[in-house]
């Protein structure tokens, strides 16, 4: 059958010549040489992929121009028919490293790499079908969990809703896109006990700023951008301020408008700060955990340097800093018996703490049905 399909043409590289590789009018590959690799002819490697200069592109596009002629193709009337990585590559990612969050590009970008790239690789955005999502997810629901197939989903539907906001498409095929499998549910997430938690520390004993890292992010419920994100102006003798995060090394805002938050500095983190800052020359200005350069610190590089080997020296089961906020929340709303200061101490609305930091007590199980036998008893006697 006869190949009259509008073609891009996939440019490939073959010792320092290009060319570019499509389908001819019986279906079967083909090639042809576009040009030498020069100072305009360029490529660099990113990631899996090519990178390829303008300049060869635009012998691709003349090139393709010639063989669609050949073959009858309808040509393309409303400008160029994107491949997805291409489309990556060229505006989504850019725009989401300029728009977005340091660490919300960064996992875009990890999402991309390990699963959406060899999956869209010469797909376009135009030709792309929301049956062919469907079955890409469906592939995934042996390796994945629910929670990372939603955040695949988000960022494929997000590259589409951008191209289409672009005007190059006129509808996103992910809209409608489901899993046709049973999906397997994430596993709990975990947090610390207070018990834990001072087991943890004492563990960080020779590294006193290991020590407030992990006490800033479990007393005062902390994200590791937010911890990252101090400066000395920021906390005083009372209070500490959260003004900004840093996600490595790269300073920007908080995670919400309600992030920036004023928490109580209570000990032993207060203590443990006093310790820091004296072993820093007693500083008043500055990262509070400044980097080698004097920027602010890398935490997970932190955490996977200089942490976690004292906690395995120890023996003791590292859980991370996020569950730490985790047992901060839920610590808060055991002692108080009110969601409130959980909310007002991580800055989350209530449904994400709900959902995400807060955490089961049998100890406050059974309280709470020891006051419901002593509210029921006191009724039945006043009858």
């Amino acid at each position: 059958m006869a190949n009259t399909r509008h073609q891009n043409g996939q440019i490939i590289e073959r010792s320092g010549t290009f060319y570019v590789r499509f389908y001819d009018t019986e279906g079967k590959r083909a090639i042809r040489k576009l040009c030498v690799a020069d100072k305009e002819h360029t490529f660099r490697k990113r990631g899996k992929r090519y990178k390829f200069s303008d300049a060869v592109k635009l012998i691709r596009d003349k090139v393709m121009g010639e063989v669609n002629a050949e073959a009858g193709a309808t040509p393309r009337t409303n400008g160029r028919n994107w491949t997805v990585p291409d489309f990556w590559d060229e505006k989504y990612e850019p725009w989401v490293k300029e728009n977005l969050r340091p660490s919300t590009h960064r996992g875009y970008t990890k999402l991309w790499n390990i699963y959406l790239q060899d999956h869209f690789k010469d797909r376009t955005l135009r030709e792309y079908r929301t049956h062919e999502g469907s079955e890409f997810l469906t592939s995934l629901v042996k390796p994945l969990t629910r929670n990372t197939l939603s955040h695949v989903r988000s960022l494929a539907s997000g590259i589409f809703t951008h191209a289409l906001n672009l005007g190059l498409i006129e509808n996103n095929p992910w809209r409608d896109v489901k899993v046709l499998a049973k999906v397997r549910a994430a596993n709990p997430t975990q947090h610390y006990t207070l018990e834990e938690a001072e087991n943890t520390i004492s563990a960080l004993v020779s590294r006193v700023d290991a020590q407030a890292v992990f006490a800033l992010a479990f007393f005062l419920g902390l994200r590791p951008s937010e911890i990252a994100g101090l400066q000395w102006g920021d906390v005083d003798e009372h209070f500490t301020h959260i003004r900004r995060g840093a996600v490595r090394g790269v300073v920007g805002t908080t995670k919400t408008q309600r992030s920036q938050r004023t928490i109580t500095l209570i000990q032993p983190v207060k203590g443990l700060l006093k310790l820091w800052r004296a072993k820093c020359g007693n500083v008043t200005v500055g990262w509070v955990f400044p980097n080698q350069k004097n920027g602010p610190l890398n935490v997970e590089s932190f955490v996977r340097n200089v942490m976690l080997p004292l906690i395995a020296d120890e023996g003791l089961k590292w859980k991370g800093l996020y569950a730490a906020r985790r047992g901060c929340a839920t610590m808060l709303v055991n002692l108080t018996g009110d969601v409130r200061a959980g909310f007002q101490v991580l800055g989350n609305s209530y449904a994400v703490l709900e959902k995400n930091y807060l955490k089961t007590s049998l100890e406050q199980g059974e309280k709470g049905m020891r006051l419901l036998e002593e509210a029921a008893q006191q009724k039945s006697l006043s009858k």
